[in-house]
């Protein structure tokens, strides 16, 4: 049986994390992680980085992204990932047209076919998390299923009742479940919760991708870890705020600068 260790919930200092991209990197080839995507807020230089230097640390990168949306203005997040670079770059693109600094949607399954038409997939992230949990949105729950490829169970920035509360209720669901570190501020915390991949195949880059958007069931994802401690928890959240502050006041001039530009 062969076996590769998977990280896919990472942020960088292009965001509201510490570390510059290579430094995680250098991290996560020291904690015998295989597979690794940069996540950041609405931002895509991390994750164009790690791609950039994906040979060097011998490291599978899938581009991925976490976006902070709107609906019924109300925030929630949402992981989305691509098998090509140039899929989430047309992806970003298309998202940035919004009119609005954080961009709104009628209701996910819009956003869902954005992604969708750059041949993305989409994950939950901390679902029963309070303040950016897609759960806390009613009625969500029953189209599960059929709109994501996947959810995360066990996030380290999440406390462990919660991501009880989702092991329990996706426990015997058909559909892809994933640990993720959520990392911003403890590169410790990359062990803490992440995602086994057990397969009797190869688990090369085409595999990984075709299990995860369904094409083939081949290789078992298995989430693995726990939340991280709640003072370390608590710690992440007072310097995350502080940092995702400083991130969104300059997105926001770049992007009332650009509005401007076009006008």
């Amino acid at each position: 049986m062969k076996t590769r260790k998977a990280q896919l919930h990472i942020h960088s200092n292009y965001t509201d994390g510490l570390y510059s991209v290579e430094t995680i990197l250098k991290e996560a080839k020291k904690r015998k992680f295989d597979i690794i995507s940069i996540t950041d807020h609405n931002e895509i230089r991390g994750t164009i980085r790690a791609f950039e230097l994906a040979k060097k640390y011998d490291l599978l990168v899938i581009p991925g992204i976490e976006l902070y949306f709107k609906i019924d203005n109300r925030i929630y997040d949402l992981l989305v990932y691509f098998k090509e670079m140039k899929d989430l770059e047309g992806f970003f693109a298309d998202f940035r047209k919004a009119k609005e600094f954080i961009p709104c949607f009628k209701n996910i399954n819009e956003l869902i076919d954005k992604v969708k038409k750059y041949k993305g997939i989409s994950v939950i992230p901390h679902p029963y998390n309070e303040a950016k949990g897609l759960f806390k949105k009613k009625g969500l729950k029953e189209d599960i299923f059929k709109t994501f490829e996947g959810i995360e169970t066990i996030d380290a920035f999440n406390s462990n009742k919660q991501n009880k509360k989702a092991e329990n209720y996706f426990k015997d669901k058909n559909i892809l479940k994933f640990g993720g570190c959520d990392l911003h501020i403890y590169l410790s915390s990359l062990d803490c919760a992440y995602t086994l991949l057990k397969s009797k195949s190869e688990i090369d880059y085409n595999n990984v991708w075709d299990n995860l958007v369904g094409k083939k069931k081949t290789i078992e994802f298995i989430p693995k870890g726990n939340a991280l401690p709640s003072w370390k928890r608590k710690y992440q959240e007072i310097i995350c705020i502080f940092l995702i502050g400083l991130f969104i006041t300059k997105q926001f001039l770049k992007f009332k600068l650009d509005r401007n530009e076009v006008k």
